[in-house]
């Protein structure tokens, strides 16, 4: 058996252990009186010293084993013919954990402590593995504590991290639009949730100028602190950028421009510009890698607006070609983050694109509000335990029926 570890302050030899007034008798003492006198003094075994050596040791198992074979008067026999003789000696500055491995062994409860010859103690088994338990009680105790301790500290740096993210959350959310401005004859309905209190999921609606509204949706990759950093630098780019331009392909480009070389590889954002013109109701777009938006027109049918384009911060100077489609009053379109069609039933089974079209076919006759909440609803209940796997957002865009392009 090994040495535990001990503490500083924990004894480590046999000195430490052993009882340093031993009971010594001579070897002509009697039985009768060796065994009361261990009766008063209640201990186990004596050292029997003659000339002040011990010549040997007499203990409760040698009563037990020697004193049943005599056909003599048995308590007056001298000790000396029950001891056991030239008993095993230890050190007092040996350490008392291979000492005890050693009685063990050896099969024996009790040991003379002899210093240069001369007894200074006894060694008893039950002694040291008494001191043992109660010193692996303390050790116990004292990682406890520890333990305890380096939990407070966890703990603590929990909350201020919590909190720390929580006001980071909160600036996120405030710096995203909390609704759409007024923008006749359109209407726009947002639903963002954050996977965690800082979201790498990013959206902004702004006027370019009184007839043109800019629709931007975008998923920083990952999610958390850094995720929302570059969301928070997407932001920063497109306010920029919107006062000199209005082309949805030209505001991509100049996002990929800030972010490319400046931010780690494996950090970009994916992201789908729109750009509606509310005299025309045509609806110019580009895409860089994000997921397709899904038209649903008035008649009850569906289109998917795709457009070539490279995510964001991959490439130097990629190409992001423009694509337009003109609205009807009445159609409707879904833009969204991938943690929409991404999430994960109970099975595994992502909600995919098939759902959400079959969701909006079924549900067209609803008003834009109602229709964005009751597919992030209908996604909820989808997951596993209500949970979104993701950062999700769905950012809903209707034409009015009365609109007149």
């Amino acid at each position: 058996m090994s040495e535990p570890m001990l503490p500083e302050n924990q004894p480590r030899t046999v000195r430490s252990v052993m009882t340093t007034e031993p009971v010594a008798v001579s070897p002509e003492t009697s039985l009768r009186d060796v065994v009361e006198l261990m009766r008063q003094r209640k201990i186990g075994a004596v050292v029997v010293v003659e000339q002040e050596r011990p010549v040997g040791i007499f203990t409760e198992r040698d009563l037990l084993n020697r004193a049943s074979e005599s056909v003599e008067d048995w308590n007056r026999i001298p000790i000396c013919r029950l001891m056991t003789a030239e008993p095993v000696t230890v050190a007092p500055d040996a350490s008392w954990q291979s000492t005890l491995d050693t009685l063990q062994q050896r099969g024996i409860r009790h040991a003379p402590v002899l210093e240069k010859g001369v007894l200074v103690g006894m060694l008893s088994l039950r002694d040291i593995i008494k001191h043992r338990t109660t010193l692996l009680e303390s050790i116990v105790q004292q990682r406890t504590a520890e333990l305890i301790r380096q939990k407070s500290v966890v703990e603590e740096r929990d909350r201020e991290r919590t909190q720390s993210l929580n006001i980071a959350g909160r600036i996120q959310r405030q710096l995203l639009p909390a609704r759409a401005p007024e923008f006749d004859p359109l209407t726009v309905a947002i639903a963002f949730h954050p996977h965690d209190q800082v979201a790498g999921d990013y959206f902004d609606i702004q006027l370019a100028d009184p007839d043109t509204l800019i629709l931007i949706i975008g998923d920083a990759s990952g999610h958390g602190v850094s995720a929302a950093f570059i969301s928070v630098i997407a932001k920063t780019c497109v306010h920029t950028r919107l006062s000199t331009t209005a082309s949805p392909a030209a505001l991509l480009g100049a996002m990929n421009e800030f972010l490319y070389g400046w931010v780690e590889p494996e950090h970009f954002i994916s992201m789908f510009v729109a750009a509606i013109d509310r005299r025309t109701l045509r609806m110019t777009y580009a895409r860089a890698g994000h997921p397709l938006p899904i038209l649903l027109h008035n008649e009850g049918a569906v289109t998917h607006l795709d457009a070539g384009g490279i995510m964001i911060g991959v490439l130097p100077n990629p190409e992001y070609p423009e694509q337009a489609v003109q609205l009807q009053p009445g159609d409707k379109v879904l833009f969204y983050t991938d943690g929409l069609t991404e999430c994960p039933n109970a099975a595994g089974d992502l909600f995919g694109v098939d759902r959400v079209q079959q969701f909006l076919l079924a549900n067209q006759t609803l008003e834009c509000e109602r229709m964005a909440v009751g597919l992030v609803e209908r996604v909820r209940d989808f997951s596993v335990g209500g949970r979104f796997a993701d950062d999700l957002t769905v950012v809903l865009l209707e034409v009015q029926r009365d609109a007149v392009a």
